[in-house]
C-alpha cells in the first residue's frame, strides 16, 4: 500500500506478460527476460570424432538473465551451411558426442528452444562449428 492508500500488486500479471506469465507480451517483454543466445562449447580445439560438445545458453545483455524452466535441444549437421538435417541419434540433449557423420558433413549446430511455464519461447540457433 502506498502512502496515498493505493494498493500495488507485487506479482506480475498474466496480462502484462512478465516473469511468471505463460504468454509473451505483444512487445516481447516476457521473452526479453530470458537468456537469448546459444553457443557450442568444447574442451578440445579443433574438435574431433568422439569429442563431446555442449550447448550453453547465454544472455546478450544484463537484462537477459533469467534461466528458462527447461530447454529442448536439436543438434543438426550440414555439408553446405544452408541445408541442415536433424541428428536423430543422441541429438536432443545439451551434450553431443561428435561422430564420423558430422566429420563427413563438415558443420554442426544446435537449436535450443527455451521453455517457460510450459510455453516454448523463440528457438535460438547457434553459429555452426
Amino acid at each position: 500500500t502506498l502512502d496515498n492508500g493505493d494498493v500495488v500488486n507485487s506479482d506480475l500479471s498474466e496480462a502484462w506478460g512478465g516473469a511468471g506469465s505463460i504468454a509473451p507480451n505483444s512487445d516481447d517483454t516476457f521473452q526479453n527476460l530470458y537468456l537469448d543466445l546459444v553457443r557450442i562449447e568444447s574442451l578440445a580445439s579443433p574438435q574431433q570424432v568422439g569429442d563431446v560438445v555442449t550447448a550453453r545458453l547465454l544472455g546478450s545483455t544484463p537484462e537477459h538473465n533469467q534461466q528458462p524452466d527447461d530447454v529442448q535441444y536439436q543438434w543438426q549437421r550440414s555439408s553446405d551451411g544452408v541445408n541442415w538435417s536433424d541428428i536423430t541419434t543422441q541429438g536432443n540433449e545439451a551434450n553431443y558426442q561428435l561422430t564420423s557423420a558430422d566429420e563427413t558433413a563438415g558443420e554442426v549446430r544446435v537449436i535450443a528452444t527455451p521453455i517457460v511455464g510450459g510455453s516454448a519461447l523463440t528457438a535460438l540457433v547457434s553459429a555452426p562449428m
